[in-house]
């Protein structure tokens, strides 16, 4: 069973500094948010600051805060899934288990470990009755 994440400290969308920058410097962006806290924040983010002006830098800003939430969705959604199938996997491995348990063993006869000496002997001996 793999062991649990650790407790990440992850800053909320609405909580990272995003200053101004120059032509040449690329503009920071939010963290990618990975939990249900974060992903409505972003969401708040984008409501409340981006959709309200729309030159071009704020289309650019949209346009990458709503591909961050949409990541975000989507690493959401398969975590939950991944989750989902693992939960079923696991119950199966236990259902069936159950079902060994539940069984009685059935004892059909003894045994005898055998070397091929023993072995020649027991076929000969055999052939000798049904002849």
């Amino acid at each position: 069973m793999p062991k649990p994440l650790a407790d990440l400290t992850i800053p909320k969308a609405d909580e990272v500094d995003v200053e101004a920058c120059q032509r040449n410097e690329v503009p920071p962006t939010p963290v990618t948010p990975v939990s249900a806290e974060g992903l409505v924040s972003l969401e708040n983010l984008i409501i409340e600051q981006d959709a309200g002006a729309l030159d071009e830098t704020k289309k650019r800003n949209l346009q990458r805060h709503l591909h961050k939430l949409a990541k975000a969705a989507q690493l959401s959604l398969a975590k939950g899934a991944l989750q989902q199938n693992h939960i079923r996997f696991l119950l199966t491995v236990n259902n069936e288990a159950k079902v060994r348990r539940s069984t009685k063993s059935l004892v059909l006869g003894k045994a005898k470990v055998m070397g091929y000496e023993e072995l020649m002997e027991a076929r000969e001996k055999r052939v000798g009755k049904d002849a």
